[in-house]
């Protein structure tokens, strides 16, 4: 085995608890830290993070512990992952926006609104693919093998769901990211781009890829 690679039996997973709210609020940050920050926190890192915190522990939305798992490396949490059938994404990105606007106070919430207006018009994922909303993994752990287990637990996961294509969102600008899910078998379907304006802030817009999974993988 890989110099770099983990043992495959210090992996595990499980599903995440509303407990897991201080740990998983500040990795999700990780995996969206532009966004988050522009967004959830209106220009404010910090504030970002505990909007995350706050939010986990409520139930059935985009970022929310019921969509969750966590990736353990004996015993300690080092990676989490959000993922959902792509026929969810409305339901569940309109309790998530509610949940974030009673965060703030009326000038915050109109703020977030204009902030956050340009994304009701960009189609994530279709209703037929499995959605890979968010994965992370710790810092420390990172090119260890831990990123490619855990996407094969989503693939997993959609193949017991009963899909065959499991689709994710990516910075365009994250090349490492990119050439990782290329290496997976993923490939560009779709390119977003942010506007001038929302460059500086967000970088200049996310690649949609879709893996199709074969069917001795299913």
């Amino acid at each position: 085995m890989a110099k770099n690679s983990l043992f495959s039996d210090e992996i595990s997973f499980r599903p995440a608890k509303s407990t897991d709210a201080t740990f998983a609020g500040r990795l999700l940050f990780d995996s969206f830290p532009r966004k988050a920050t522009f967004i959830l926190g209106l220009g404010d890192a910090k504030r970002a993070k505990e909007v995350l915190i706050k939010l986990f522990p409520w139930t059935d939305h985009r970022l929310s512990f019921t969509h969750a798992h966590v990736a353990m490396v004996q015993g300690r949490n080092v990676g989490i992952m959000i993922t959902f059938p792509g026929s969810e994404i409305g339901r569940l990105n309109r309790k998530l926006y509610r949940l974030i606007l009673n965060q703030y106070t009326f000038r915050g919430k109109v703020a977030l609104i204009r902030r956050g207006l340009p994304l009701l018009f960009i189609k994530e994922c279709a209703s037929d693919e499995y959605f890979l909303s968010n994965i992370v993994v710790k810092g420390q752990i990172r090119g260890k093998g831990l990123g490619s287990r855990m996407l094969g637990m989503v693939e997993e996961q959609a193949r017991q769901a009963g899909y065959k294509k499991v689709s994710l969102r990516v910075a365009i600008d994250n090349l490492d990211a990119k050439r990782f899910y290329q290496r997976h078998h993923y490939q560009t379907k779709a390119i977003d781009l942010e506007s001038n304006q929302r460059v500086p802030a967000l970088g200049p817009g996310y690649l949609s890829m879709v893996k199709v999974l074969s069917d001795a993988e299913l």
